[in-house]
C-alpha cells in the first residue's frame, strides 16, 4: 500500500506526454512552492485531491478534525462538476485553503496554448529558461516534449 506522499511523489513523476492531466497545486505552508501532478483521468486527479494533497505526510496532519468537515463539501463539489473549470478549482480552493490550493488545473493541451494566467506565467518560465524572448505564447507541437521535461525539472 502506497502513501499519500508517495503517490503524489509518483504524480510528480509521470509524463504530462502520455498522463494528460493535470494539477499545479501548493501547499498552504510553502508559499513559493508549486508542483505538477499528472494523472490518466479526471477520477484519479479527484481522488488524489481527496485523499493525498492535504496530508502527505503523518507528520502533516493539520487540524484532521476539520478535513473531516470539509471533506464531505469537496467530495460533494468535485462530484458535481461536469468538467475541472475555474470556478469548479475555486470552489476547491476556498474548501482547501488551509491544506492547500490549486494554482492551475486541466490538460496538457490547455497548458500549452491556454490562457488562463498560470499557463502563461508557466510558458513564460519556460522560455525564459531556454533563452528566449519572454513570452506565454502558445507551446507548439514541436516544442512539447522539451517543454514537458521541464515542467518537472522547473516544478517539482
Amino acid at each position: 500500500m502506497t502513501t499519500p506522499l508517495e503517490r503524489l511523489e509518483l504524480a510528480a513523476a509521470r509524463d504530462p506526454l502520455t498522463s494528460r492531466l493535470g494539477v499545479l497545486a501548493r501547499d498552504a505552508d510553502d508559499v513559493g512552492m508549486a508542483v505538477f501532478h499528472w494523472y490518466d483521468t479526471p477520477q484519479d486527479l479527484r481522488r488524489s485531491i481527496l485523499e493525498d494533497h492535504a496530508f502527505p505526510n503523518d507528520e502533516d496532519r493539520r487540524e484532521p478534525e476539520a478535513w473531516g468537515r470539509v471533506r464531505p463539501d469537496l467530495e460533494a463539489l468535485l462530484s458535481a462538476a461536469p468538467t475541472l473549470d475555474t470556478p469548479t478549482r475555486e470552489g476547491v480552493n476556498a474548501l482547501t485553503a488551509p491544506w492547500f490550493t490549486l494554482d492551475w488545473w486541466g490538460t496538457f493541451d490547455e497548458l500549452c496554448t491556454g490562457d488562463h494566467e498560470t499557463a502563461r506565467e508557466v510558458r513564460e518560465r519556460y522560455r525564459a529558461s531556454e533563452d528566449v524572448e519572454d513570452d506565454g505564447s502558445p507551446i507548439a507541437e514541436e516544442e512539447q516534449e522539451d517543454f514537458a521535461a521541464s515542467l518537472a525539472e522547473t516544478w517539482a
